[in-house]
């Protein structure tokens, strides 16, 4: 599929792969803007949209510490689902969240595990980025 770039900041032309998702736990589902970041190693979720979804921080197992500008935050594993009439084909994608205990993180989907759920091609000069469902054999 295909996602029109999305303006980020005050700064002319400053824009960014923001995808829209509908992420459910149990029976609680929350919407959230999210980075899709080649460069970060874990999808990760602020404390408020963890605890929105029904998460008990004492309750999830512990993940190791983060590196770089988020090494001073705690993490914990939070399994949620996603689904996209089109992108999953409503079918529920488990997608793995390091559920981080500050709010002032961005929800970023990384490596670990979103593209070795999806494929994504980047094409920042015609403002659109692709996102694909990975073929699992």
């Amino acid at each position: 599929m295909r996602f029109a770039y999305t303006p980020a900041g005050s700064f002319p032309g400053n824009v960014m792969p923001f995808l829209t998702l509908e992420l459910r736990r149990g029976t609680r589902e929350i919407t959230v803007n999210a980075l899709v970041d080649t460069g970060s190693a874990l999808n990760l979720l602020p404390y408020s949209a963890g605890l929105a979804l029904g998460g008990e921080w004492n309750r999830v197992p512990e993940l190791p510490p983060l590196t770089g500008a988020l090494g001073e935050m705690k993490v914990r594993a939070l399994l949620v689902s996603y689904t996209h009439p089109l992108l999953t084909h409503g079918e529920p994608v488990e997608l793995l969240f390091g559920w981080a205990d500050k709010d002032h993180v961005r929800v970023l989907l990384g490596q670990m595990n979103f593209f070795r759920q999806f494929d994504s091609c980047f094409f920042l000069a015609d403002g659109y980025f692709e996102v694909t469902r990975r073929t699992l054999d």
